[in-house]
C-alpha cells in the first residue's frame, strides 16, 4: 500500500476535471463557437484536454470507427505489411450497395498495406470487414478486441459492434474516447503516413485487371480545397444519416501536436471547426518548468529494527530530474499537483542513493511527468547489544567481598560431595544476576557453609569412638 499525498496545488483547481477546465478557455483568447454537437481538442503529447464540448456524450461515430480498425490491424501485422488479406463472402455480405467501397470481389486479395490505404483514404467498408475476418480469427473476435482495446485506452463511453461504422444503435463512442484512439494510433508512424497520403493506386487484383486510383476524402489535407490546412497531418472522415458528419484529425506546428474530434456536425462544418480548434490550441502553449528535483522537500521514515518498528529515523529524499517543456498555458508550477508514491514500510539498511519511490506531476486527471526519488543519506541497522550477564567476557555474577572467601571455599567443598552437591550447584547456576538478589545468594552460601561445618564436626567426633571399639574387638579375638 502506498502513501499518496499532494501539495503545490491551488485550492481553486483541486476539484476540477480536465473537461471542466477545457470548457473555460483563457479570457484573452477569442471564444470558440462550436455548432457541432460534440467537440474536443487534446494535446497529443500529454493527453490534456484544451477545449471540450459534450466530450463524454455518446454519439454515433460513422466511419471514424475505422481509426480503431486500423490501429488493431497495425498491431496485428506489425512490420509484415505484405501479408495478404482475402475477400470472402463473409467480408462482402450484409453491406449496402451504396456504402463506401473500392469494389473488391469475392476471390480478390490485397496486402495489408494496400488494404489500409483503401480503408483510410476511401473509407472502404468491405476492406474493414476483410481485415476483421482475416486478422481477428473470427469477425466477432475482432469486434471483441476493438472493445477490449477501447477499455485499455481508458474509454468509458464506447461500444463497437462492427469494424466500419455503418449505423447500429448499439455502436457508439464519444469525442473524448475517439481522441484517445486517435492519440494511440498516431504513435504509429505507418498510421501517420497512411492518413497523410493524398492519392494512392490500388493495383490489379485476382478478378480485376485495372488499377483503382484513390483520393483521400479528408479536405483538410488536399491543397486547393476550401478547407486545406497546411498544419494538418491527416485524419478520418465519417458520415451516416444518423451520425451526421464526423471528423477526427491530427495537426502539428512548432513541435506541438494536437488532436481534434468533431461529431454530429452538418456538411463541411467539422472541417471549419477543426481548423478553429487547431488555431486556438496552437495559441494555448508556453514554455514551463513544472518541477526541479533539487527543490523537493520529501522525506521518508526508515525502520531500523524489524523487531521494534517504533525504532525509526526520518531521512530526506532527493531527485536530480527536471520536468520542463511546452505545456498548455493553464499548466504551470502553481497549478500542478505533486503526488508522492513512497512505500509504507522501508527497512534499514539503506544506502545513500537507493531508490525509495517516485513523484508524479499531475494536472487535472492527467500525469504530465514522473521522477524517481532517492535516499539522501544512509541508514544502518543498530548493533545488537548482548546483555552483560550472558557475555563470554563477563562473569555470571559480580565479584563478592574478600570476607566471603572462607565461606565460598566451604561451599565449593560441599559441592564436591557427590550427586546432591551437584544438584544444588546446578540449581544455583541456572539463576543469573537478573533474577537472583545478591544478598539472597550470599545468605544461601552462608547457610550451606554452616551446614558443612556441622557435618565435618560430627564426623570428627565419631572417629575416636570407632577406633576404641575396634581395639576392644581385636583384644577379644586374641584371647
Amino acid at each position: 500500500m502506498l502513501k499518496k499525498f499532494a501539495f503545490i496545488a491551488l485550492a481553486a483547481i483541486l476539484a476540477f476535471s480536465a473537461s471542466a477546465l477545457a470548457a473555460e478557455p483563457e479570457a484573452e483568447l477569442e471564444p470558440l463557437t462550436i455548432t457541432s454537437e460534440a467537440a474536443i481538442l487534446m494535446d497529443a503529447s500529454t493527453g490534456i484536454v484544451l477545449y471540450g464540448k459534450n466530450i463524454d456524450k455518446m454519439e454515433y461515430p460513422a466511419s471514424i470507427t475505422k481509426v480503431m480498425t486500423a490501429l488493431l490491424t497495425l498491431e496485428s501485422a506489425g512490420s509484415n505489411l505484405d501479408r495478404r488479406i482475402f475477400f470472402t463472402e463473409e467480408a462482402l455480405e450484409n453491406l449496402p450497395w451504396d456504402s463506401s467501397s473500392i469494389g473488391m470481389n469475392i476471390g480478390d486479395s490485397l496486402s495489408v498495406d494496400e488494404a489500409l490505404h483503401g480503408l483510410l483514404l476511401n473509407s472502404a467498408n468491405e476492406v474493414a470487414n476483410a481485415l476483421a475476418v482475416n486478422l481477428g480469427l473470427t469477425y466477432d473476435a475482432f469486434i471483441d478486441r476493438m472493445n477490449a482495446k477501447a477499455q485499455e485506452l481508458g474509454a468509458k463511453n464506447t461500444h463497437f459492434v462492427n469494424p466500419h461504422g455503418l449505423h447500429d444503435d448499439k455502436h457508439y463512442t464519444s469525442v473524448y474516447d475517439m481522441a484517445l484512439f486517435m492519440r494511440e494510433a498516431a504513435k504509429n508512424q505507418t498510421f501517420r503516413e497512411l492518413i497523410s497520403t493524398r492519392h494512392y493506386n490500388i493495383p490489379p487484383t485476382e478478378t480485376q485487371s485495372e488499377i483503382r486510383p484513390l483520393n483521400n476524402s479528408n479536405k483538410l489535407i488536399q491543397p486547393g480545397q476550401q478547407f486545406y490546412n497546411e498544419f494538418v497531418i491527416g485524419g478520418k472522415t465519417g458520415y451516416t444519416d444518423e451520425a451526421r458528419h464526423t471528423l477526427a484529425s491530427i495537426a502539428t506546428k512548432d513541435g506541438i501536436t494536437l488532436i481534434a474530434v468533431v461529431m454530429r456536425g452538418e456538411k463541411n462544418v467539422p472541417y471549419a471547426e477543426s481548423t478553429a480548434l487547431f488555431e486556438y490550441g496552437f495559441k494555448e502553449f508556453h514554455e514551463a518548468t513544472l518541477l526541479v528535483g533539487s527543490d523537493l522537500k520529501e522525506t521518508a521514515n526508515v525502520i531500523q529494527d524489524r523487531e521494534n518498528p517504533s525504532l525509526q529515523v526520518t531521512i530526506g529524499l532527493r531527485s536530480t530530474d527536471v520536468i520542463e517543456g511546452l505545456y498548455p498555458v493553464g499548466v504551470t508550477r502553481e497549478t500542478v499537483t505533486l503526488e508522492a508514491d513512497i512505500p509504507d514500510e522501508i527497512y534499514a539498511p539503506i544506502r545513500k542513493g537507493d531508490p525509495l519511490g517516485s513523484l508524479r506531476v499531475v494536472y487535472g486527471d492527467v500525469t504530465v511527468g514522473t521522477v524517481k526519488l532517492f535516499a539522501s543519506e544512509s541508514v544502518a541497522q543498530p548493533e545488537k547489544v548482548i546483555p552483560a550477564w550472558i557475555s563470554d567476557a563477563t562473569p555470571l555474577a559480580p565479584e563478592l567481598p574478600a570476607s566471603t572467601a572462607p565461606a565460598i571455599a566451604q561451599v565449593n567443598s560441599f559441592f564436591s560431595l557427590g550427586f546432591a552437591g551437584n544438584l544444588i550447584k546446578g540449581a544455583l547456576d541456572a539463576f543469573g544476576p537478573k533474577s537472583v538478589n545478591m544478598s539472597l545468594i550470599v545468605g544461601i552460601i552462608g547457610s550451606l557453609a554452616f551446614l558443612t561445618l556441622i557435618i565435618v564436626f560430627v564426623k570428627t567426633r565419631r572417629r575416636p569412638d570407632e577406633k576404641e571399639l575396634l581395639r576392644e574387638i581385636n583384644k577379644k579375638r586374641r584371647r
